[in-house]
């Protein structure tokens, strides 16, 4: 029978896989560029407030979560959360592009709290029961928790904000606060498991020794820029996707069920993901979904230059967000063999923060080129893909 601490230990996951749903939830993500247009933001502004996120995130990123090495993992995701119920209540009432900064200025720390911070708590969990081998089943599952109820929320979103009236985002926003509440109560059931800390080790300092292993591993600089770039160019996307699907006659409802059924897709195959690729390296996996992103994107580019098709953006945008978004527990798994213990969420920070550092100028540039309209910034999205497999494409990686 086991012991009273391995079962709390186990509780952690069923935990941390409903704090990840009910604070990655985010109904209003459906209709967010609508919404921030109807509060008087352009789209330009709507590209600053994202520069905004990622400044504040290159600030807080491994700080916040050298906190998590040095003192409590559990207790940043509850900072963590705490921070985006003031982020959901301050949205409900911003009006305007300087109400909007405050209020990204919140959500964007209280990510930075939470990133590295969770995963490192769920494979330091699965570390002490033994269970690490399995990383990618349970990085998988991890991922997954952030999509389930993205299943629904998208047809649910829409079907409140079918005028697109502000009481209707304010009721979206409100379920939104609500959930994150639901989180606050979870995470206060977690139990903080052991760090595995190496007193020879540690007199290095966690920072120094997270800094000290990117330099001499640039292998996991190149992981890190793979992910990010990649990740940039669908965000660039996704970012002005509900604008632009409306501009191009696509009903409001449609987008949202495309949204549940790519959300759907991504929830199945991370809690598979185990299982699809078993026979390949994280690697070769990461390489194959890189180069299916191309081809996507090469397509949705296409679209906007010669056929302005909604059924083909729609489309290649659902089945691009799929592909792009399980490509994740594989970087989680490269990374992760990387890090020690002791110093495990500063690493999976400094991957982050790696992100946040290249999304402010390009997402700078992105400003400018939306105001000469969707083609440059499509065509910026697709160089940006084809950059993370020419000059950053991912070698062999042997665990450290």
């Amino acid at each position: 029978m086991e012991s009273l601490r391995k079962q709390k230990l186990r509780r952690n996951f069923k935990l941390m896989f409903g704090i990840q749903a009910f604070t990655e939830m985010r109904i209003i993500n459906v209709v967010s560029t609508i919404f921030m247009v109807s509060r008087g933001l352009n789209m330009q502004q709507i590209f600053i407030t994202a520069m905004v996120f990622s400044a504040v995130a290159v600030l807080t990123e491994v700080p916040s979560s050298y906190l998590a090495d040095k003192w409590s993992r559990k207790g940043l995701v509850i900072i963590s959360i705490i921070g985006n119920i003031l982020y959901w209540t301050t949205s409900m009432f911003a009006y305007g592009f300087p109400a909007f900064l405050i209020a990204i200025c919140l959500f964007s720390t209280a990510y930075s709290m939470m990133s590295g911070s969770d995963e490192a708590l769920v494979y330091d969990s699965a570390r002490e029961l033994d269970e690490s081998r399995d990383s990618i089943k349970m990085l998988g599952r991890f991922y997954a928790a952030s999509r389930i109820f993205k299943i629904f929320s998208p047809v649910v979103a829409v079907m409140i904000a079918a005028n697109l009236s502000d009481f209707q985002f304010r009721i979206i926003l409100g379920i939104d606060l609500v959930a994150n509440l639901i989180a606050l109560y979870l995470a206060d059931f977690l139990i903080e498991p052991k760090h595995f800390q190496q007193s020879e080790i540690i007199k290095k300092g966690v920072l120094r020794d997270a800094i000290d292993l990117f330099t001499k591993n640039p292998e996991l600089t190149r992981i890190s820029i793979n992910k990010t770039v990649l990740f940039l160019s669908s965000f660039i996307i996704w970012r002005v996707s509900s604008e632009y699907f409306t501009e191009l006659g696509a009903p409001i409802w449609v987008f949202g069920i495309v949204t549940s059924l790519f959300q759907g897709s991504i929830f199945i195959l991370n809690m598979k993901s185990h299982k699809w690729f078993a026979r390949w390296r994280s690697e070769e996996i990461i390489k194959y979904l890189n180069l299916a992103c191309i081809g996507l994107i090469s397509i949705f580019m296409a679209n906007e230059l010669w056929w302005h098709t909604a059924s083909i953006a729609l489309a290649t945008y659902g089945i691009l967000a799929v592909v792009e978004v399980i490509r994740w527990p594989y970087f989680s798994d490269l990374i992760n063999k990387y890090g020690n213990s002791y110093n495990r969420a500063t690493v999976i920070s400094g991957t982050n923060l790696m992100t946040e550092i290249f999304r402010v100028p390009i997402l700078g540039i992105c400003s400018v080129l939306v105001g000469f309209g969707y083609s440059y910034l499509f065509g910026a999205a697709l160089i940006l893909a084809i950059t993370s497999e020419t000059l950053f494409s991912i070698k062999k990686v042997v665990e450290v």
